[in-house]
């Protein structure tokens, strides 16, 4: 075929228009999801630690720990319930500098955190219990000096990573068991603010569920935690046992 002049520029034209329609755009970069950027706020393990005052040669009153559990911090809990991804509770009580010491610590971010340092600070029966000589004080943490911002910080660093990495779950749920049974042994008879009523009624909770502690523990607790674990022996002062 013969090309006039004309013929050649309406040619190139179309040429033109067909190489402009076949061009391809250049595929987006994908940042890969270890990346990506996300909007999910930091999470830190925070510490609601309650000094409990315990006199010289007495026997520290433990059953107090229960009250703050059930009265104090249980309902802090259903209200943060969404935000809190793990917790758990803390109890001990050593002839030391932190003495007799019940302990919340909880895994969320600073403004949760702010929140529930607000309501502890300011709830009734913690005041009451402290103007009672019955708390020394409340401790918390400070948000701008917290750098516990990994799964495994507050889990002992005595054990292997994998079994620090799973421990919050283990006691999360330990600390639920512990937490409802409370709640069995009080129902709906909570006495209400005055606070020599909550102690009594708390007392009569602790002395039941150490019993059931003493009576059932074997099976219902240490039995099918080894049965979760294939019945396998473990080492306890350096025997090998099987429960």
């Amino acid at each position: 075929m013969i090309l006039t002049p004309g013929t050649r520029i309406i040619f190139c034209f179309f040429a033109c228009l067909l190489s402009a329609c076949a061009y391809q755009q250049p595929v987006p970069t994908v940042t890969p999801p270890d990346t990506a950027l996300t909007n999910e706020p930091v999470q830190y393990w925070w510490h609601v630690d309650y000094r409990v005052q315990w006199p010289e040669n007495t026997e520290p009153e433990l059953y107090i720990d229960l009250l703050l559990a059930d009265a104090i911090i249980e309902p802090i809990l259903l209200m943060h319930r969404d935000s809190i991804t793990y917790w758990r509770f803390h109890r001990r009580a050593v002839r030391d500098e932190a003495g007799h010491q019940f302990s919340f610590i909880f895994y969320a971010d600073k403004n949760t955190a702010h929140s529930v340092y607000q309501q502890v600070n300011h709830n009734k029966i913690t005041k009451k219990m402290l103007d009672m000589n019955i708390l020394q004080k409340i401790i918390t943490d400070d948000p701008d000096k917290n750098t516990l911002t990994k799964i495994n910080a507050t889990s002992d660093k005595r054990w292997p990573d994998t079994l620090q990495n799973a421990w919050p779950a283990y006691i999360m749920g330990v600390s639920s068991t512990w937490l409802q049974l409370i709640n069995e042994e009080i129902k709906d008879e909570k006495p209400g603010n005055n606070i020599n009523n909550l102690l009594y009624k708390y007392k009569q909770a602790d002395a039941a569920i150490s019993r059931l502690w003493y009576e059932q523990g074997q099976h219902a607790f240490l039995h099918h935690l080894d049965a979760i674990f294939g019945y396998k022996p473990l080492l306890i002062n350096k025997e090998s046992l099987q429960f």
